[in-house]
């Protein structure tokens, strides 16, 4: 058995923890941290999916969530995190726009790269032996760098990253293509 911070609960950390200065120093990085990777994600999603449908980004799928606003499907990247029988997505930071639009809807779809999918609801993870027990799984099962990032950052994501279990995972039956009408 490993000892040290894998066979105990991590502590609390975060904006609201007593313990002062340096988690707060940390926490204000974080935040400003998170939003400008995932800006720069964003920026290069074409490039990320077109390694993702060559099988290049390990346990990576596309999330289609309806957006709370507009309606319109939006599309994301993420790391599919598998414990046993259950899967997770998370989120290491505050709501974002794609937590916050599958919380509106209560699930999403999921797409793999062979063109399955599959919808779900999504149960927010509270403070817990099964949040902590997720967020440990980001750093072994994320792709180089993504799961060294998450463990740099561990305290802040234990503090206050939000990770999902899905539920009433279903297979989505394809759709045949519609003949026009001649």
């Amino acid at each position: 058995m490993v000892s040290g911070i894998w066979t105990r609960a991590p502590p609390r950390f975060g904006p609201c923890a007593p313990d002062g200065n340096y988690t707060r120093a940390v926490s204000r990085f974080a935040h400003a941290f998170w939003p400008r990777m995932y800006g720069l994600l964003a920026r290069l999603d074409p490039a990320i999916e077109r390694a993702w449908r060559r099988g290049k980004l390990r346990n990576t799928v596309q999330l289609v969530t309806i957006g709370r606003r507009t309606g319109l499907e939006r599309m994301s990247f993420l790391g599919l995190l598998r414990i046993g029988d259950r899967q997770y997505l998370g989120h290491p930071d505050l709501p974002c726009p794609w937590t916050l639009n599958l919380e509106a809807a209560g699930g999403g779809q999921m797409r793999f790269r062979d063109g399955r999918a599959v919808t779900f609801r999504a149960v927010l993870l509270d403070h817990g032996r099964e949040r902590d027990a997720v967020i440990r799984a980001t750093f072994r099962q994320h792709g180089y760098p993504g799961g060294v990032i998450y463990w740099i950052f561990r305290r802040h994501i234990f503090a206050v990253g939000r990770f999902y279990r899905l539920e009433d995972v279903q297979p989505v039956e394809p759709v045949e293509p519609v003949e026009p009408v001649a």
